[in-house]
């Protein structure tokens, strides 16, 4: 009993002295027997530290500004979730509210100084947010290193992602989700899954086939052209049998699988064409043996005359 009496002696005498030293600043209060506080003071309000049972249900913990009205910053509720801008955050970082200028969202950022609607001069630099409008200049920004780019969603009921990156001191934009779920990069009207309009650099490609590979092609069954109506048509359409014309290139791509299976069966039946062709060689060589060597016996009953 002795030394619990002497440790809340000591520890008044630590408020005491606390409020004593500068009472204009710091604040440390008991405002009841089940709930405690922490007021930080200066001339235009105080930061209000809030823990259990005092504005906070449960085991919550909260920060207030009060200057006049108290004014919720930061909350972490007792499973853990911690809300800024939010009385109850409803994940473990839920944010919510300005933080930035006129943008709301998130920023992570190490620079020293920045303003609301910069980018170009980024040392480094994260903005995420949200917007529900299409406006030239969106609220809704993510800022890289030296360029500062942006993302936006737009339309509730069909909604689309879109990003910008800034280029020669203007936002242009890059690349787009639809609400499809197509991709375009280089275009705004993506008509695929993945639609780019520019050249792709990769190391290799691979395409799942819709189409059946033409090896139909070498069954005894197969119908294959004779070169004689191979060159009639040709000759009438400018262009190979089940090949699309230039023209048709031109208004309607070409569909990578499709034409590679196509471009197969060709080479196919033009092995077949070879193979043909080389029987016939073959055919008229031993002919052409045959030849000579008669013509040799003639030579020779003839000579004995």
């Amino acid at each position: 009993m002795k030394k619990a009496f002497l440790s809340i002696i000591f520890i008044f005498s630590i408020f005491i002295t606390i409020q004593s030293q500068n009472p204009s600043t710091f604040t440390v209060e008991k405002t009841d027997n089940t709930s405690t506080s922490l007021n930080l003071k200066n001339p235009t309000g105080f930061w209000h530290l809030s823990g259990p049972r005092s504005y906070e249900a449960n085991n919550n913990f909260s920060i207030f500004w009060h200057d006049g009205i108290y004014k919720r910053y930061f909350t972490i509720l007792d499973n853990g979730n911690i809300g800024i801008g939010v009385a109850n955050p409803n994940s473990k970082l839920h944010v919510f509210g300005q933080v930035d200028g006129n943008f709301n969202g998130l920023v992570i950022d190490n620079r020293k100084n920045y303003g609301a609607n910069s980018g170009t001069n980024e040392t480094s630099r994260i903005l995420l947010s949200l917007t529900e409008d299409d406006t030239p200049n969106p609220l809704n920004r993510i800022f890289g290193i030296i360029e500062a780019g942006t993302i936006s969603e737009t339309d509730s009921s069909n909604g689309r992602l879109s990003f910008h990156v800034r280029q020669n001191g203007a936002s242009e934009e890059k690349m787009r989700i639809n609400h499809k779920g197509d991709i375009g990069i280089g275009t705004t009207n993506p008509d695929m899954k993945l639609t780019v309009k520019g050249k792709i650099h990769a190391e290799e490609v691979k395409i799942d086939l819709s189409v059946p590979a033409p090896d139909y092609v070498f069954k005894e069954n197969y119908n294959l052209r004779s070169i004689e109506e191979v060159e009639r048509f040709i000759i009438e359409n400018s262009h190979l049998p089940e090949i699309p014309s230039a023209k048709e290139f031109e208004q309607n791509g070409v569909m990578q699988a499709e034409m590679d299976m196509n471009l197969l069966k060709k080479i196919e039946e033009l092995t077949l064409y070879t193979i043909a062709q080389e029987k016939k060689i073959k055919e008229l060589e031993a002919l052409n043996q045959k030849l000579i060597e008669l013509q040799l016996r003639v030579d020779k009953l003839e000579s004995k005359k």
